[in-house]
């Protein structure tokens, strides 16, 4: 089996469903190319990535991940995959010809991760599955690609309980990826009767985004889970918010606003301070991993007086460090080691 950069991952809990339902697709020999579809947030990477490993021992050459995230544009595909495939290439012969020849006689799963962006790219990967008949290829996007070969599977979020009043929610995958992600944070975080409603109702607001659990999660360092909620609910509904609530997002407007489709909070940072509003753009990175580190930090600067945050130079200064986080993309997710 080759030896592919296997990509470090963060917890992954439930998805019990989809991992069976796309386990069958990858396996089904009609399918040769399946695109895990849903917006920013919802957690495509990881559970690609979770699948790949799940199916390597079924590729004898095993799989490959070819992060497409930094690429500004579909001309860079064939050296991303040539760098992340190890690819032995030659200066005087063209290089997509090279990779193809590389691909034929492999017997192996290409992961290739943020295609939206790259649409212009994508007869490339039709010219893989034409010359490399022992290659499947599974992509993450938050856009179909629209090619004969697709097979598409769309991704949606996390259970979670629906009633308040439900006692027994740890069985949820949403509660168990809040509980789990405020505890490493927060070590005494501790899932009470009396909090429970609120985790459902956050669990329930962001509708099971992996991301937008995570971002809120990162809160209970230093707020109650019920003012989560409600700030939440505010954002949501559009409910105005006073200048308390306003500094609450004053140190992560980002994170107000990470909810992209359903969540994408429109307006009403009139109270944000000024210089903020590029902030808005830092959203639109998918995963996941370079944001929690950003809210995280956040959540350091706070201070426990009143339960919101401090508008201060050192808050201002993990803003810009967060937006510069965000930029990055997944770098943390898809940093990789040797297999």
């Amino acid at each position: 089996m080759a030896a592919y950069p296997i990509p470090k991952t963060t917890f992954f809990v439930g998805r019990d469903t989809e991992l069976n339902d796309i386990a069958e697709l990858t396996n089904n020999p009609l399918c040769r190319l399946l695109t895990l579809t849903g917006p920013g947030g919802i957690g495509k990477t990881q559970l690609a990535v979770e699948v790949a490993q799940r199916q390597n021992a079924t590729f004898p050459d095993g799989f490959c991940l070819i992060p497409l995230q930094r690429l500004h544009s579909h001309e860079f595909i064939i050296s991303a995959m040539v760098e992340s495939l190890r690819c032995p290439i030659s200066p005087n012969r063209d290089l997509f010809e090279q990779l193809l020849e590389y691909l034929s006689g492999k017997s192996l799963l290409l992961v290739t991760d943020n295609f939206e962006h790259l649409l212009e790219g994508v007869h490339l990967l039709s010219d893989i599955l034409a010359h490399a008949p022992q290659v499947k290829i599974l992509t993450t996007s938050r856009e179909r690609l629209n090619i004969v070969e697709e097979w598409v599977y769309e991704v949606g979020g996390l259970s979670f309980p629906i009633n308040e009043r439900e006692t027994e929610i740890e069985v949820y995958s949403a509660v168990q990826l809040f509980m789990q992600n405020a505890r490493r944070l927060h070590h005494s975080f501790a899932l009470t009767p009396g909090c429970k409603p609120a985790v459902i109702r956050i669990c329930r607001l962001v509708g099971g985004m992996p991301l937008g659990i995570e971002l809120a999660s990162a809160w209970a360092r230093v707020l109650p889970c019920e003012t989560i909620a409600d700030e939440i609910e505010r954002i949501r509904f559009g409910i105005r918010r006073d200048v308390a609530h306003a500094r609450f997002f004053r140190v992560d407007a980002r994170a107000a606003q990470v909810f992209e489709g359903d969540f994408l909070v429109r307006d009403g940072f009139d109270h944000v301070g000024p210089g903020h509003e590029h902030v808005r753009g830092a959203a639109h990175h998918e995963d996941e991993v370079g944001q929690r580190g950003g809210v995280d930090r956040a959540a350091r600067a706070g201070s426990h007086d009143g339960g919101n945050l401090r508008d201060d130079a050192r808050s201002q200064r993990v803003l810009k460090e967060d937006v510069r986080v965000a930029r990055e993309g997944d770098d943390a997710l898809l940093d990789a080691r040797p297999a």
